[in-house]
């Protein structure tokens, strides 16, 4: 088994191209608000306010140099949500829509010792697992490496 520690990042590239559109959106919502009628104006400054809080995350996980996933002998942590032993995670799935890899759904044994965001508890409460791994986050060559070590790691998987 390997013991080593890991750390996988997600892509530049995918943040520049969504800050670019959340500058975008911003852009559209300060043309809206000089609009007469109050529905559009409303509209442009939800969309100002709601982008440019986009934004402002986006540019925080850019410049912070934090991994999106790290992997440790003991735990394994992804994004900004809880560690999870190794030990509490009995399977990982492949979630496919239209016959597309998306992601890899963790199963975990019992999910309400974890604190979970708004998102994850939305997931859970629709029967889904709430931690999960954005396939389209990382690099096809940290996939293939990410691949190995779950494999390794977690017996119950499919990720063929």
């Amino acid at each position: 088994m390997d013991t080593g520690y890991y750390k996988f990042y997600e892509k530049k590239f995918k943040i520049l191209l969504l800050l670019l559109c959340c500058v975008a959106f911003c852009v559209a919502g300060c043309f809206m608000i000089k609009d007469t009628d109050s529905f559009y104006r409303l509209v442009g400054w939800v969309a100002i306010i709601f982008f440019g809080l986009c934004f402002i995350k986006l540019c925080l996980k850019l410049f912070s140099g934090k991994a999106y996933i790290e992997i440790t002998p003991t735990y394994i942590q992804i994004d900004n949500f809880e560690k999870l032993p190794w030990t509490d995670i009995v399977g990982v799935r492949v979630f496919s829509m239209d016959g597309t890899k998306s992601c890899w759904l963790l199963d975990i044994k019992d999910v309400s010792k974890y604190k979970l965001t708004f998102l994850q508890k939305i997931n859970s409460a629709a029967g889904f697992t709430p931690f999960y791994i954005t396939l389209s986050a990382i690099s096809d060559k940290d996939k293939e490496e990410l691949k190995r070590i779950l494999k390794e790691r977690i017996p119950q998987n499919n990720l063929d």
